[in-house]
């Protein structure tokens, strides 16, 4: 198993000045904005927080909410050259349960330090997982998860095939699933995750972007003008909205 499609974009590595603050032995990277008790909790793709756009639009996101960008593997993540079969591996050392903990220590500190009273998230890939699990939790923080080109499928490395369509049986958090043509048609408009969430009467928008590639809205060239108005409709047209509907009282 591997996290990402074999034809999805390749890892898209850039640098950044920005330097994360440590919460209880977790780095975040974080962008504040005063006017708003809101936070957005993101998590980066497969390749870490330095992963293509993720640091960019954590700064765009800032307009409107607090962002905390959480390194959640403690910089350890894969690489262009990592091998893909190995992936099992590398996931299984990470445990939702174990990630949780320092999810957990991010959220308390939040709330008590920066006075945030409500929380949305959102992923990218391996991310979108950990959306999807901090949703399905009994009485969830979240009041919106958004996932992007989602690999929620990292869950069968721990539960087995399947298990990552059940994950829509527990999750009661609104939820945003924006999808590539080559992502797992479960997740797509029509699949099982919505039919679960729909029956379940959770608010759910879902969105297949069929010419777009796994990985676009983060590693995509905007060079390229299909995947610029791929981007524009998955970030400004689904995600802002989306956010602002169930976020913003």
């Amino acid at each position: 198993m591997s996290c990402c499609p074999a034809d999805g974009l390749p890892a898209a590595p850039t640098t950044s000045p920005l330097v994360p603050e440590n919460i209880e032995g977790t780095d975040i990277f974080y962008f504040d904005n005063p006017n708003s008790h809101v936070a957005v909790l993101a998590f980066p793709d497969v390749y870490g927080p330095d992963s293509g756009r993720t640091k960019q639009l954590c700064a765009d996101l800032s307009k409107h909410y607090k962002v905390a960008l959480v390194d959640i593997c403690d910089g350890d993540y894969r690489t262009a050259t990592s091998d893909r079969s190995q992936f099992a591996t590398w996931a299984q050392e990470r445990p939702f349960e174990k990630l949780k903990v320092k999810i957990d220590a991010i959220i308390k500190h939040l709330q008590t330090e920066r006075g945030v009273t409500k929380f949305g998230a959102m992923g990218f890939c391996y991310g979108a997982w950990i959306v999807a699990r901090l949703s399905a939790e009994p009485s969830s923080v979240l009041s919106a998860g958004i996932s992007f080109h989602p690999s929620w499928h990292a869950n069968d490395v721990f539960h087995g095939e399947g298990s990552a369509e059940k994950i829509a049986h527990d999750i009661q958090v609104p939820q945003s699933v924006l999808t590539a043509g080559n992502d797992r048609d479960w997740l797509k408009p029509g699949g099982s995750v919505e039919q679960t969430l729909q029956a379940k009467g959770v608010p759910s928008r879902f969105r297949e972007f069929p010419n777009m590639v796994h990985g676009w809205v983060i590693r995509g060239d905007l060079a390229d003008q299909g995947i610029l108005k791929g981007f524009h409709d998955a970030w400004v047209d689904e995600a802002l909205p989306f956010l602002k509907e169930h976020l913003v009282q």
